[in-house]
């Protein structure tokens, strides 16, 4: 399946995104502050002093200067060499010349009583002029000074009021394309993080409910597409563990259920052979011994299925630890099938064995791995009939050990393949004929498990086959 990109890529995109929208809305807000300015000097709320238009070409001042609105401000005609040479307006200092650095005092400094503003040009007869504009401290508030091309913007208190108003104007628009984007991105944000986590929620909500079946499909970010899978797994595995649960459950009860019959079936016998005994209906000797001997071994058959049961469960038991010991498991397989060979001899039975004459050493505990070998050959004898093979097989790659016990019988019935090694599983004519309790394989199983193995059923044409890997 193909993933989609990252959360953190699209974040990243999505932040991006958000700085050049507050680019954007900068310069547009920014180009709305032009255009409203350029509007104000066209409907004439802002004075727009040029110099070709204060000078005479006798260098002197014009006479139509409505700007000067107050007697405070006046403006000064200077020569090349910085003498005052025309005034308009009421002049309220007696300077008549400048240095360069008065000026700059006076411009760049504000030094002084008053804000001044210079302009520098070339009359008609290519000499240096200054156009020095002044406006006494005490009736101005605001002081522009814009040139471009000869240009100059002088602004009074009335008209400083225009130009602040333009500029919150401009501030107000530039916060409320802000507060867009940021509606913009949050909503965006939602869309990508909050959505995927409120339908992962719901698929929660819906396993608290017991609903087992549910899983997420999502097409999403990455990060999300990974919780899914996490989400979908945890679903089919509690799905799994329940059902778990629900076959071991069944299984007790068929424990249960098995363990009752196979000791109430001893149980009725060793009842009616002892109503029999006491209340004389068996007068015969020979008869009363049979009785006796009949008792004995039911009473055996119990208390060896109680012993088998115990050993099961504790082998069971994670807590039970078993002592290991380092052996040759070959030798120790040689060692033990000798103990059966004679029951192998009277059963007419055939035995090949293939087990290699170097040494193997495993950590096993030689009691309990003696008692699963012997389930098997037990079993491997009892269901094969005359003049048939049991083979045994050792092999091993230096880690591994692989064991296999084989028999030519008439095979495990189809039914009970799956649940082979679990508690009480028997042929079906076992219980009745052989007296087989169940738990030989299922204990053969626990013993393996105990040793960190295997054991497993090859499936075969003829006979049955087991397989044990250390």
């Amino acid at each position: 399946m193909r993933r989609s990109k990252s959360l953190f890529i699209k974040l990243v995109y999505g932040y991006v995104t958000f700085g050049l929208i507050i680019i954007f809305s900068i310069i547009f807000s920014a180009a709305y502050l032009y255009y409203e300015y350029q509007k104000s000097i066209t409907d004439g709320k802002v004075i727009q002093v040029q110099a070709d238009e204060l000078v005479k070409e006798d260098d002197v001042l014009k006479d139509n200067l409505s700007y000067l609105k107050s007697d405070n401000s006046w403006i000064e005609l200077l020569d090349s060499d910085l003498n005052v040479i025309d005034v308009k307006g009421t002049k309220k200092d007696s300077v008549t010349h400048y240095t360069s650095k008065d000026l700059g005092n006076i411009i760049y400094r504000n030094k002084g009583s008053f804000y001044a503003d210079v302009l520098k040009f070339i009359d008609t007869n290519q000499k240096n002029r200054y156009c020095l504009v002044k406006y006494q401290k005490d009736i101005i508030n605001y002081k522009v000074n814009l040139t471009n091309k000869k240009r100059e913007f002088i602004l009074t208190n009335e008209q400083g009021a225009i130009i602040n108003h333009i500029f919150m104007k401009g501030i107000l628009l530039f916060i409320f394309l802000c507060i867009c984007d940021v509606l913009i991105l949050s909503h965006w944000v939602n869309q990508k993080v909050k959505k995927p986590l409120n339908y992962i929620e719901k698929g929660f909500q819906d396993i608290s409910n017991g609903n087992l079946n549910m899983h997420l499909c999502l097409v999403s970010e990455k990060e999300f597409e990974v919780i899914q899978e996490s989400f979908n797994t945890m679903v089919d595995k509690l799905k799994a563990s329940i059902e778990d649960k629900e076959i071991i459950e069944q299984n007790e009860k068929l424990m249960l259920l098995n363990l009752s019959h196979d000791i109430k079936t001893p149980l009725l016998t060793i009842k009616g052979y002892a109503t029999a005994l006491s209340e004389g209906y068996i007068t015969d000797e020979d008869k009363k011994n049979q009785y006796y001997h009949t008792i004995s071994l039911k009473v055996e058959r119990i208390s060896g299925l109680v012993d088998e049961l115990f050993e099961l469960l504790k082998l069971e038991n994670k807590k039970y630890n078993v002592t290991m010991k380092r052996i040759d498991i070959n030798e120790f397989l040689r060692e033990t099938i000798v103990e059966y060979y004679d029951e192998i001899q009277e059963k007419s039975l055939k035995l090949k064995l293939d087990i290699p004459e170097t040494e193997c050493f495993k950590m096993i505990n030689m009691q309990l791995m003696k008692r699963a070998l012997g389930n098997l050959l037990v079993n491997a004898m009892k269901y094969s009939p005359e003049n048939t093979t049991i083979t045994i097989v050792s092999e091993n790659d230096g880690e591994k050990v692989l064991i296999v016990v084989q028999d030519e019988g008439a095979g495990i019935p189809e039914h009970i393949k799956k649940n082979l090694f679990e508690l009480f599983v028997v042929g079906d004519n076992a219980r009745k004929t052989s007296g087989g309790t169940g738990l030989g394989l299922a204990i053969t199983k626990a013993i393996i498990e105990k040793h960190g193995g295997i054991i497993t059923y090859i499936d075969t044409i003829v006979g049955t086959k087991i397989e044990i890997r250390l």
